[in-house]
């Protein structure tokens, strides 16, 4: 492959995945992986691709400028789906099923001493207070970019808990930016938890903010296992940047009123789902 082809190949795989890292492109185009970097360093300088640890993102820009993100565009189905609730509205919504998605989720996380990434959202949230109610394994790590599932593991007397540094998005009281993403992805952690403002078998896991969109394909890939925490009422829907595909993720924990087609989908991919 000349280099006009590998740049090709690097924003499809960025557009489909949301990351491309320098061993993965060094074996598919067949290049020293000294190569890969001096590509994605020239690709950077273009303004195509972010460097982070081990690779490139999408180029992280101002969530004013949405215009300028190259990850991955899923369709932008009304005005209605470009809207983002605040985290104090999203919060009082759908407790009940937030509530037993969590408590299911629990079942996942291996037993013993483990490492665990937890992503910004309201059901992750609900996770953290599960884990704060059932008195855990007090060696779990765990590591996140949301500060109230930092406030709510720390408040409950847990150690361990890790916050990242970066730039703090006060709508959903997240950490974004590229050190936030950098951080994620020098990460192997026993199991991460994701959670997205949408799912749909085919634009994936999507947000409406390209600056969170970023961290949360970092965070989609910072783990052995990964597990989307999702309400019914995500299913369906789009937002403007996909940030994982359905096959990113080992398993789907959401509730009992969530669409057979959907888990159709889930099946066919072999994907674990666990309805709560």
């Amino acid at each position: 492959m000349n280099f006009s082809e590998r740049q090709t190949f690097i924003e499809s795989s960025l557009a489909r995945d949301g990351h491309v890292s320098v061993p993965a492109l060094a074996k598919a185009c067949e290049v020293a992986p000294e190569t890969a970097r001096r590509d994605l360093a020239k690709l950077e300088k273009m303004g195509l691709v972010r460097r982070v640890h081990g690779g490139a993102i999408p180029p992280v820009h101002n969530s004013d400028d949405a215009t300028g993100y190259t990850a991955n565009i899923s369709e932008v189905v009304g005005p209605a789906f470009r809207q983002e609730a605040a985290y104090s509205d999203k919060a009082h919504l759908h407790v009940h099923e937030k509530s037993a998605i969590a408590r299911a989720a629990m079942e996942l996380i291996p037993p013993g001493p483990c490492s665990i990434t937890i992503d910004s959202g309201t059901t992750t949230a609900a996770l953290a207070a599960a884990l704060r109610q059932s008195s855990p394994n007090k060696g779990a790590t765990y590591v996140t970019n949301s500060m109230p599932v930092a406030e709510i593991l720390s408040g409950g007397g847990l150690t361990g808990v890790n916050l990242v540094g970066g730039n703090l998005r006060p709508y959903t009281r997240a950490i974004v930016g590229e050190s936030a993403a950098r951080h994620f992805y020098s990460l192997r952690a026993d199991i991460a938890f994701i959670a997205a403002n949408g799912v749909t078998p085919s634009h994936g896991f999507s947000t409406p903010d390209p600056t969170e969109a970023a961290v949360k394909s970092a965070i989609a890939r910072s783990a052995k296992k990964t597990v989307a925490l999702v309400d019914s009422s995500k299913i369906g829907r789009d937002f403007l940047v996909t940030f994982a595909q359905l096959t990113t993720v080992d398993a789907i924990v959401t509730d009992a009123h969530a669409p057979s087609d959907f888990l159709d989908s889930c099946f066919q991919y072999n994907i674990k789902v666990v309805t709560a």
